[in-house]
């Protein structure tokens, strides 16, 4: 009998327009098989057909499954895997409408749209096409899908890929097999061609690769020669520091003969601890491919020192002639010992001099006695603020030290003179300045001391002397030494007046800056001043030498 109009039928007729045919799209029925659906309108006998004329409507229901299933099928063809079947798109996903090889019934299995390498899912979005994908048993086939006009269905036929080009596949391997045979023979052919024509050049080889050798131990020989008559430790490590050549210095050093090192690690050879800034040079060549170099101070004793410079070239694989081709390092140790403390005996001996030349100047001014000691404090803690290298920080403290030495040409009956100073005496002190360039000319400074001094009277704009450098144009320690010595002076009292406080020093040279100093220097001043400890420390400025 008729089903009753309710749920697929009644939302079925409700979905087509009055006046209008209708599909009733394929659905499972109660009894769980496949049925299909149509709707016509019925118009009056009399009148025009249109939807004001209908006068009721034919709905037919009918079971679709066997029929179908039958027209699916291919008559005539045997293949196993050969497969039509009927798809539709049904919200987000792929719906098979007809039942499928796996067993899986009709409208029984889905596909998600957002898996486009599903043959279903391709072939709903391009129908037409033949491509080689996989199924929805994740199956490699051959595919091809029409659509069906008036209908929300595509057909799509599939055949498994193995299947389908098992033949082809099986005359490809015969191919391949007798091409691979005839590439034997020819390769025999070959070979025996070769052995024939190679048996006359082989000892025409053999004589020329033994000359070669016999030139390559020759080369050997002279670089062992020339690398063990070089004073200097020589020798080549690879990636995990193994000797792979050492020159009879590094032996020598080592205490044990070349061969031996051969193979052996650094550490083993002279212990981790003495060895372990030496490896983490090696390691940074080699990663940086840069060379690298450093001084080493070895203390055995008191009496004991030994320093030397090593240098970590890289070498690059093609660069080593050597059996594994690895990266290398080759290093370079020279003994520095006597060259070094000799420098060292020289400093110290300089700086001793600087001292005795400073206090002999403080007993001639004894007002203005620690000033020099002073100017050269506050200068390195300056350069220090600017993260300035070690010899620009020692250029600027001895600078400071040695700027009054020209004061020993000044009378000392002027030095020592309380109350104001006329202009001309003040003249003849601040050309004192000068005179220490003059006295200093010619020693052998390690930075250019001499110049710093020389420009402490130059202003950040032009206008000071001797030359009207401006700027940059005045050497760093020389600006350095000019706000110390401004800030010292301001701090100090002197026997004719008090010192004023540091905020109103650091005030008055506020107001020079970009005219007199620079004001990259007058802020690291008062940025040690202020978070360095600088006020706690020279607190004992303001006290009155003597």
């Amino acid at each position: 009998g008729m089903p009753p109009l309710e749920g697929r039928l009644s939302e079925a007729l409700g979905q087509v327009a009055v006046g209008d045919r209708g599909l009733l799209d394929l659905y499972l029925n109660p009894a769980g098989r496949l049925a299909l659906g149509f709707v016509l309108p019925i118009f009056a006998v009399q009148g025009d057909p249109g939807p004001s004329q209908q006068v009721g409507r034919i709905l037919g229901v009918r079971e679709v499954g066997p029929e179908m299933a039958a027209l699916l099928k291919s008559p005539g063809l045997t293949e196993e895997s050969l497969e039509s079947i009927l798809i539709r798109r049904q919200g987000a996903a792929v719906e098979y409408l007809s039942p499928l090889l796996d067993g899986t019934g009709p409208i029984g299995k889905r596909v998600a749209l957002d898996t486009p390498d599903v043959a279903a899912v391709a072939m709903l979005a391009s129908p037409g096409g033949f491509a080689v994908m996989r199924d929805y048993r994740d199956v490699p086939v051959l595919v091809t899908a029409r659509s069906l006009e008036v209908t929300p269905w595509t057909l799509l036929t599939k055949i498994d890929r193995d299947e389908a080009l098992a033949e082809s596949d099986a005359r490809a391997k015969r191919r391949i097999a007798g091409f691979l045979l005839a590439m034997a023979l020819l390769a025999v052919a070959f070979v025996a061609v070769w052995w024939h024509g190679s048996s006359r050049r082989a000892a025409a080889a053999a004589d020329k690769y033994r000359e070669l050798a016999r030139r390559f131990e020759s080369q050997k020989n002279f670089l062992r020669l020339v690398t063990d008559s070089q004073s200097d430790a020589l020798y080549l490590v690879d990636e995990e520091n193994r000797y792979r050549f050492a020159n009879r210095a590094s032996a020598t050093a080592a205490g044990i003969s070349q061969d031996a090192m051969q193979g052996k690690t650094m550490a083993s050879v002279f212990g981790p601890a003495a060895v372990s800034r030496i490896e983490g040079l090696n390691r940074r060549a080699l990663e940086s491919g840069e060379t690298g170099s450093a001084i080493h101070r070895l203390v055995a004793g008191a009496d004991d020192t030994r320093i030397f410079q090593s240098v970590h070239v890289p070498l690059e694989a093609e660069d080593v002639a050597g059996e594994d081709m690895t990266p290398r390092v080759l290093v370079v140790e020279r003994d520095m010992t006597a060259a070094i403390l000799a420098r060292e005996q020289h400093e110290a001996t300089l700086k001793q001099v600087i001292a005795a030349l400073v206090a002999i100047v403080d007993r001639r001014d004894p007002y203005a006695a620690n000033h020099s000691s002073r100017v050269a404090e506050v200068a390195r803690a300056i350069a220090g603020a600017m993260a300035l290298d070690e010899a620009e920080i020692e250029t600027a403290e001895t600078a400071g030290k040695l700027m009054n030495i020209g004061k020993i040409l000044v009378p000392e009956a002027l030095l020592t003179r309380q109350g104001p100073l006329s202009d001309e005496e003040k003249r003849r002190i601040q050309e004192s300045l000068a005179a220490s360039v003059d006295l200093l000319e010619g020693i052998a400074f390690a930075g250019p001391v001499t110049a710093t001094l020389r420009q402490l009277r130059e202003h950040w704009d032009g206008s000071g002397t001797p030359s009207g450098l401006a700027g940059d144009a005045i050497l760093l320690p020389a600006r350095i030494v000019a706000v110390a010595n401004a800030f010292v002076a301001m701090a100090s009292p002197r026997a004719y007046r008090e010192g004023i406080d540091f905020d109103q020093a650091i005030a008055n040279l506020r107001e020079g800056e970009d005219r007199l100093f620079d004001r990259r220097v007058v802020a690291a001043l008062v940025n040690h001043l202020e978070n360095q400890g600088g006020r706690e420390r020279w607190g004992g400025f303001a006290k009155l030498a003597g």
